[in-house]
């Protein structure tokens, strides 16, 4: 059995017994975990690495997922845009 397809069962034998739904992969732990690092302050390219990407874009396109605390920086830096250029004559 290839080792891709021995992890995937004993994944799902893991997480059925823990009750994880079966639309929660395990690839989504990479997913989290790359993202996790990152927001711990973790150089996108030691989090490529260790994920053993080859190129930095796939981790950073692929695995880092935005977090709520991003999405709220952003959000606040464009409102405080858009109101500045209202107050600029």
């Amino acid at each position: 059995m290839p080792v891709r397809r021995h992890y995937w069962d004993l994944y799902r034998e893991v997480a059925d017994a823990a009750g994880v739904p079966r639309t929660v992969w395990n690839l989504h732990a990479r997913h989290g975990g790359a993202t996790e690092a990152q927001q711990a302050g973790v150089d996108v390219a030691d989090i490529a690495e260790h994920a053993q990407h080859t190129e930095i874009n796939t981790t950073r396109k692929h695995y880092i997922v935005p977090s709520v605390e991003t999405s709220r920086r952003v959000a606040k830096q464009r409102v405080a845009h858009r109101q500045a250029k209202r107050n600029t004559p």
